[in-house]
């Protein structure tokens, strides 16, 4: 184990004056740099995790949603020489329920730290004093609006329509009620069979691709079935995506008068080519005026319990567009309705005209 010293004083003198790379968690960084001999990369720079409380079992636990900045090193318990352990930088740090949720470190190559009491045994390696807590902050999200991340595909890939057919994602997808020949065809959805060593998180997953003008803006990874624990995200998102610029099925939903503004990608999936996904129960003002500049004619249907988040989509919405607020039934989403009754819901919905 390299020797404690001056050196985790000087890692952090850099850091804070920007000579090295500018970390949210600058101490973590600091002593997996001295650990690994410098040999550090930092992936999904600048984005914090977002997370909220589940109760599991009566106790609370994390349930992530999307995990932001990792700290990636070689695996020092196996023969990793690819950088594969990624160190979530809320990894070894006490959060408001006092865990230090050590399961935040993963070895995408043996995964070695699911040995029991190895994940104990690399705090203690990286964590000598047992008092970083005093003084470990992390910091703000830091990434520049301006940043434009470049797309790239995860990895190798295959269209869902050529996997054999007994294979789980064609399994899960029949199961759901979705068909893996329209997947592939209507909205180019594929499986990566193996993942770039910088988006290891999508290895196995089902990679939603986001089209905007015939161009790839970047991709949703979504687990086949559920999740085996509440700290693996359901949705992987490309690094450095931005969410709030994109519409899900943007270009095939141009072809329309009308639009359907819905959460997520599957909910697009079950109502139909005309519409579009937000990534989430809120609206941008980029997104919004994308919407009013292509259609006339516009139903939000968030959700069954997004009921403030719907009317305020909906509220936001110009007097320049006729417009529908569906209310689905409590505890369902688009996606958990059959096509049929789904569309029926938003199309006889009443509609309030523009500039009433």
């Amino acid at each position: 184990m390299p020797a404690r010293g001056e050196n985790i004083s000087d890692l952090k003198t850099q850091v804070a004056t920007g000579s090295v790379n500018n970390p949210l968690r600058p101490q973590l960084y600091s002593r997996l740099m001295e650990y690994a001999h410098g040999n550090v990369v930092i992936a999904n720079e600048g984005e914090e995790m977002d997370f909220c409380y589940v109760i599991e079992r009566g106790k609370p636990v994390i349930s992530v949603n999307s995990p932001g900045e990792y700290y990636r090193i070689s695996c020092p318990f196996c023969t990793d020489t690819r950088k594969r352990l990624w160190i979530n930088h809320r990894w070894g740090l006490r959060d408001e329920k006092g865990r230090l949720n050590l399961f935040l470190a993963i070895c995408y190559n043996e995964n070695c730290l699911a040995a029991q009491g190895r994940a104990w045994q690399f705090y203690q390696t990286i964590f000598t004093e047992f008092i970083h807590d005093l003084d470990d902050p992390v910091h703000k999200n830091h990434r520049a609006d301006s940043i434009e991340t470049k797309p790239e595909w995860p990895g190798r890939r295959v269209m869902l329509d050529e996997i054999w057919p007994n294979h789980p994602v064609r399994l899960y997808l029949q199961d759901r009620g979705y068909t893996t020949e329209t997947l592939s065809r209507d909205f180019g959805v594929c499986y990566c069979m193996e993942a770039a060593d910088d988006y290891r998180m999508a290895q196995g997953r089902i990679i939603i691709p986001i089209f905007m003008k015939g161009e790839l803006k970047g991709w949703q990874a979504r687990l086949v079935g559920d999740q085996p624990h509440k700290s693996i995200p359901k949705y992987y998102s490309m690094p450095g995506m931005k969410k709030t610029k994109l519409l899900y099925n943007f270009d095939q939903a141009c072809k329309y008068p009308h639009v359907v503004l819905c959460e997520g990608p599957t909910d697009v999936w079950t109502l139909g080519p005309e519409a579009v996904a937000l990534f989430g129960k809120t609206v941008s003002d980029y997104q919004l005026g994308l919407v009013v500049a292509h259609w006339k004619t516009v139903y939000v249907c968030l959700d069954g319990e997004a009921i403030k988040e719907g009317q305020d989509v909906f509220d936001k919405l110009t007097n320049k567009v006729d417009k529908g607020l569906v209310r689905l039934p409590l505890h369902s989403d688009p996606g958990s309705l059959p096509t049929a009754t789904l569309r029926e819901m938003v199309f006889s919905t009443q509609l309030v005209s523009a500039g009433a």
